[in-house]
């Protein structure tokens, strides 16, 4: 493992996260269709949104970049990733298994998303949803398509469609997360309802769900590492 990865990741990890027990919940998990790479991906969302769990194969290569430092020279085995994001707190706790090797982070995305720069920004921008005349249908159900932009980028469109039988909260636990990944204060109206449907300006499918299942499920982790 080169030496500066080695680095990099122990300044991701805050003091507090050697003794910290990570508990959460998952109340249903969807799998979607990526149309531009012909991909499933799955995901589980609890608490409205709150925590987003997925150990998707797909996810796991894009952070093939990272990965691949964890193998075993002339290895060729793919590797386990999982990956828990807490939009509350903005951290990213990732799980990565090779062969016999495991590496477990629990990482403050702000750091890598702002640069070490605070917000400072008075401007209160808004990622508002205006509901169009089309509907969309998926799983023999039909759904309200939105235009969705933000005020500075009216013509910024893309469209989407909500099922707010499963409950994600975007207004609580996203507009964080785009604050820090913009450097601007964000504010998110759109309805709160898991993504059914995604599309760009011109019609073309960017996501599209192929089903989801209510299943109550607890995940914990913990992050010790002990002298006595």
């Amino acid at each position: 493992m080169k030496r500066g990865l080695l680095i990099l990741l122990l300044l991701s990890l805050p003091s507090s996260s050697f003794s910290q027990d990570i508990n959460f919940e998952i109340d249903f998990s969807a799998v979607y269709w990526a149309p531009k790479s012909n991909d499933t991906i799955k995901v589980s969302i609890g608490n409205k949104g709150r925590y987003i769990f997925t150990d998707s194969k797909q996810v796991a290569k894009s952070f093939g970049s990272i990965t691949r430092r964890f193998q075993p020279a002339g290895a060729k085995e793919d590797p386990d990733l999982k990956l828990l994001f807490d939009l509350k707190t903005i951290f990213m706790l990732m799980e990565v298994k090779i062969g016999q090797n495991t590496v477990l982070a629990n990482v403050d995305l702000n750091q890598f998303m702002e640069k070490g720069k605070s917000i400072d920004s008075a401007t209160v921008r808004n990622l508002n949803a205006t509901p169009t005349a089309l509907k969309v249908e998926n799983n023999g159900k039909k759904y309200k398509l939105y235009g969705v932009a933000p005020d500075n980028k009216p013509d910024d469109l893309i469209y989407m469609a909500f099922d707010e039988r499963y409950p994600v909260d975007y207004g609580a636990y996203f507009s964080k997360l785009m604050s820090s990944a913009t450097g601007e204060l964000f504010s998110i109206n759109i309805p709160s309802g898991i993504l059914v449907h995604v599309e760009d300006s011109k019609g073309e499918i960017i996501l599209e769900l192929l089903s989801i299942k209510k299943k109550k499920q607890k995940g914990s982790a913990n992050i010790q590492l002990n002298l006595e």
